[in-house]
């Protein structure tokens, strides 16, 4: 299920089909990834007003191919000034 809707939450999931969870530091990756998924969410309009600007967070969850979880970022509101 690519994404879904929780009451003030829209959760994207993504599964990176090369990888497998060991092959993975978690730390580098969710440092990273936050950072690139800030500065995209806060700067496309689509998600700066029709979400972060109405309250709503943005959680993007990252599974590796063998479906085990990797990392779980939130953007906030509060990340783009809101």
């Amino acid at each position: 299920m690519p994404a879904v809707g929780a009451p003030g939450m829209l959760n994207y999931n993504y599964r990176l089909v090369n990888v497998s969870a060991a092959q993975v530091d978690y730390n580098k990756f969710a440092s990273g990834a936050k950072e690139r998924l800030k500065e995209s969410a806060c700067n496309r309009s689509e998600t700066r007003d029709n979400f972060l600007k109405k309250g709503v967070t943005l959680r993007y969850s990252y599974f590796a191919k063998d479906k085990q979880h990797i990392a779980t970022i939130d953007v906030t509101p509060a990340d783009c000034g809101y």
